[in-house]
């Protein structure tokens, strides 16, 4: 380009500039290193956590060659839900580590940066501090600070679950809608078990100040899609499930997930819980929130 004032002009926009990369971060000097293609998933699970949450601790786990998991093992203030998260990324630790940080100011982080350029986590030895890099053409460097984590965070056990299915989250949400804005507090599920053909049948219902509802989906199988089922009384059907749940925090799960669809498990055995988990939208990358009944006089 032509100098202006005997100093050459730089056109950010043209090669090779456009073609220019972060360098990576090397183990050396740090405690850990993660890479993530794409800080899309990263970005979606500290979304939906940060609706129910205020921190998290974010333990790293060494797996086979340079493959690290970041995972989530976090309880709510009043012990109502606990959070799992799971996201598979690459990387190296040079022991067991963890971070705990506030959700909201790394949601601010997170939600300018490019969705198709990658990103790396690190912290160097002997500092608190953990430093966001991008590694795409932009270069955003941030650096976040630490909290001190008052207690050790076992990892949340596997809840084994009875019935699964796979829930459309638009029809979902409308449902949630509709009851609060019926000004129901709970949402009730009831699964019954038809008896002539051992279908299931999925009941969801409320009872609002304003008025009541319910929704009947039919499933041929455990773990089989739903559709809508029309109500038939005659058929001789017995319950399997019935519990309610906080419809607010229902809707905190789920209002910033935008997949089509959300698995919701149940169990028989005590103490019962509703299972939520949604895929982030990569390979082994999940998060599972576990709600336990509402109570009467909660």
């Amino acid at each position: 380009m032509l100098p202006i004032d005997g100093k050459e002009v730089v056109n950010l926009n043209e090669p090779p500039f456009k073609k220019m990369r972060n360098e990576i971060t090397t183990m050396n000097d740090n405690d850990f290193i993660i890479l993530m293609p794409s800080s899309t998933a990263l970005k979606t699970a500290v979304e939906i956590m940060s609706h129910t949450l205020i921190d998290v601790t974010f333990k790293i786990d060494k797996a086979e060659n340079d493959t690290v998991f970041l995972r989530v093992d976090a309880m709510d203030s009043g012990s109502i839900c606990a959070c799992k998260v799971r996201l598979k990324c690459t990387g190296n630790c040079s022991d067991e580590n963890d971070f705990c940080v506030k959700l909201k100011p790394l949601l601010e982080i997170l939600r300018p940066l490019p969705g198709n350029e990658g990103i790396q986590l690190f912290r160097k030895k002997g500092k608190s501090d953990v430093e966001l890099k991008t590694l795409g053409c932009e270069s955003h460097h941030y650096k976040l600070r630490t909290l001190q984590d008052s207690y050790y965070r076992e990892a949340l056990e596997s809840c084994e679950t009875t019935y699964s299915v796979d829930f459309d989250l638009a029809k979902l949400k409308s449902h949630l809608r509709v009851i609060t804005n019926l000004k129901a507090d709970t949402l009730k599920i009831q699964i019954f078990k038809l008896l002539a053909t051992n279908s299931l049948i999925f009941k969801l219902s409320c009872d609002g100040l304003d008025a009541s509802a319910e929704w009947n989906f039919f499933s041929s199988s455990n773990g089989g899609a739903l559709g809508f089922w029309k109500q038939d009384d005659s058929q001789q059907k017995k319950v399997l499930y019935d519990e309610e749940y906080s419809t607010e925090y229902l809707k905190n799960f789920t209002k910033s997930m935008e997949r089509s669809s959300v698995t919701l498990s149940f169990n028989n055995d005590d103490p019962k819980v509703l299972v939520v988990e949604y895929s982030l939208g990569q390979e082994d990358s999940s998060i599972i929130f576990l709600l336990a009944p509402k109570i009467s006089g909660d």
